[in-house]
């Protein structure tokens, strides 16, 4: 079953399905917008609110292993309202704006939100595609599937951002992907980076940064096993990454509140909740610049 995040309105703990979903402007919108294979799944959020969310699942998973099939990978409530609890900003001029719609949720709820260009929608069955006026910029959001360096299946998401400066004028753009890790049942998941067991806050930099991470049910005795990678191919290398607790993540949309050695219990509640955030730092796009961030997350091989 999968576990029900709590979080913080005023000085009170509310459970997520509590709130309702009320339609914002007068877009068509749909529920969720599906792309599968015969290893993973993902579901884009087409709702009126936290549009353009996503989340990943099993299908059939690892083919050499059955306790991975039709399981999760990023964390979704599939009966209440789609993917929210994973998102992305962009940090314009220093104000945090998350890509897609308006939100009631705790996740992302202190960014600005924009226009949308284009809802969610299957792409030739090949992709699920997405765009979004940020205020001077234009973001668009692909995610379809690859061949994993590790398992040389086609079982990882490749996670495409955008970003175009149609305005006549210089802006400081960064972005932030956030990835609510759930792994089975286990939304506290640890880490792997290389030989090391990541259980508490930790952050890498630099040249520090390694080739990939990996996510677990279980250290002891996995069952099911998630994979990301950091560089490397068309992956786009990220300044910081971040292993840290959910909450502390959904709190403060750009900057994060890292406290070394703090292990994952949720800010704001009592479980265990990892999350992984990857940062690209501010630089200036001039009018009429492109850029693009490409960032891999399926499963995972040892």
């Amino acid at each position: 079953m999968t576990t029900l995040k709590w979080y913080r309105v005023a000085n009170y703990l509310l459970p997520a399905v509590l709130f309702v979903t009320i339609a914002f402007g007068t877009a068509t919108y749909a529920s969720d917008v599906v792309l599968s294979n015969e290893y993973i799944q993902v579901t884009v959020n087409a709702r009126s609110e936290n549009t353009g969310r996503f989340a990943i699942k099993t299908t059939g998973g690892d083919p050499d292993r059955v306790s991975d099939d039709n399981t999760y990978l990023i964390y979704q409530l599939e009966d209440a309202k789609g993917p929210w609890t994973s998102f992305t900003t962009l940090a314009i001029d220093g104000v945090p704006w998350v890509y897609g719609g308006r939100t009631r949720d705790s996740a992302g709820l202190g960014g600005q939100t924009g226009t949308a260009v284009m809802l969610p929608r299957l792409v030739e069955g090949r992709r699920i595609d997405s765009a979004w006026q940020m205020g001077p910029i234009q973001a668009s959001q692909t995610i379809s599937f690859v061949r994993s360096s590790t398992t040389g299946l086609m079982d990882t998401a490749r996670i495409c951002y955008e970003l175009w400066n149609n305005d006549s004028e210089p802006h400081a753009v960064g972005v932030r992907i956030t990835l609510d890790t759930m792994l089975g049942d286990n939304d506290g998941a640890p880490f792997r980076v290389g030989e090391r067991a990541l259980t508490t806050d930790t952050m890498y930099m630099g040249s520090t940064i390694p080739e990939f991470w990996q996510a677990f049910d279980s250290l002891e005795d996995p069952k099911v096993t998630a994979q990301g990678t950091l560089h490397g191919g068309e992956v786009t290398r990220p300044d910081k990454v971040y292993f840290t607790n959910w909450g502390t993540l959904t709190e403060h949309p750009w900057n994060i509140d890292f406290v070394p050695g703090r292990d994952f219990t949720r800010v704001g509640g009592f479980d265990l909740d990892s999350a992984m955030a990857l940062v690209w730092e501010p630089t200036i796009m001039a009018p009429g610049e492109r850029r693009t961030y490409v960032v891999y997350y399926g499963l995972g091989g040892i």
